[in-house]
């Protein structure tokens, strides 16, 4: 009887070691589980996204996806510490500097997505309050569409450009300066329906988001006591260059189309080789 319940108690200690045993596996197996997923999170997959960030960015100069995602993404966080990009202030500048430049819009989203794993339409939209966002909207859809590159941000080269209204004379495309402050790049002010010139190939779209074209008109002789005169003296030149508002011109491929508006040349003007049939 004695032997019995010996041997059962022997039974009885070993089955509590067994579970014991089994608790502690357990238990070993939970740690390095809990372990290698926080390895695998906190060290494992910065470092792969780090390689990666470092691998996307080694042709960057050679890339210019990458390039503008990456002026967008220190636009918005210009002291390079992540968790700082809530406090730092986004350089609006930057931005449409940005977005003057970019001409396939999906390839710069997808590259920013590689390169910092964000996404670019929710920075800008959280970073740029509504203005500044239709701001950016105005200057890329002037030089990106939706899928491939494309010409949208060049004019053609020779048209004929006349006032619709009154409109100023910029010596750069810039409509935040005033015609009364220091510094002013308003030449003067060009009367509706007057002969502006010639349209030089280039436009751009200012920080505003007013789009500019330029144009070039040449005197052979006389020029007017006008927007012009002030051009030539600041120029130095009887071909003079300057930037008008697209928003107030009519656009002619013809002269007979201009004289059909009742629009009128100014005298002693030049063609320089610009038009070929102008008399």
């Amino acid at each position: 009887m004695d032997k019995k319940r010996l041997k059962n108690s022997q039974l009885r200690f070993k089955q509590v070691q067994d579970i014991d045993d089994l608790k502690r596996r357990a238990m070993t197996i939970g740690f390095y589980g809990v372990l290698s997923i926080a390895g695998y999170k906190f060290l494992l997959q910065p470092a792969y996204r780090k390689y990666k960030m470092n691998n996307e960015q080694r042709n960057i100069l050679s890339d210019p996806n990458k390039q503008q995602a990456t002026y967008l993404y220190n636009a918005m966080n210009p002291s390079g510490i992540s968790w700082m990009r809530s406090f730092d202030n986004t350089n609006e500048e930057t931005v449409y500097s940005a977005a003057r430049r970019i001409t396939n819009w999906n390839a710069v989203q997808s590259t920013y997505g590689n390169l910092y794993n964000r996404n670019l339409l929710s920075d800008l939209q959280k970073e740029l309050d509504n203005d500044e966002y239709q701001t950016f909207l105005r200057i890329l859809s002037t030089t990106a569409s939706g899928k491939t590159s494309n010409k949208s941000n060049a004019i053609a080269r020779g048209l004929i450009i006349a006032s619709s209204k009154d409109v100023r004379l910029r010596s750069t495309p810039d409509s935040t300066k005033k015609s009364y402050s220091i510094g002013t790049n308003v030449l003067g002010t060009a009367r509706a329906n007057s002969f502006l010139g010639w349209t030089t190939g280039r436009q751009h779209v200012d920080n505003r988001g007013v789009k500019y074209i330029q144009l070039m008109i040449s005197f052979k002789k006389l020029i007017p006591i006008s927007a012009f005169r002030v051009a030539s003296i600041q120029q130095k030149s009887k071909t003079i260059s300057f930037w008008v508002g697209s928003g107030a011109i009519y656009k002619f491929k013809e002269y007979q189309q201009l004289n059909e508006a009742g629009i009128k040349l100014w005298r002693d003007l030049s063609d320089m080789g610009l038009r070929k049939n102008y008399k």
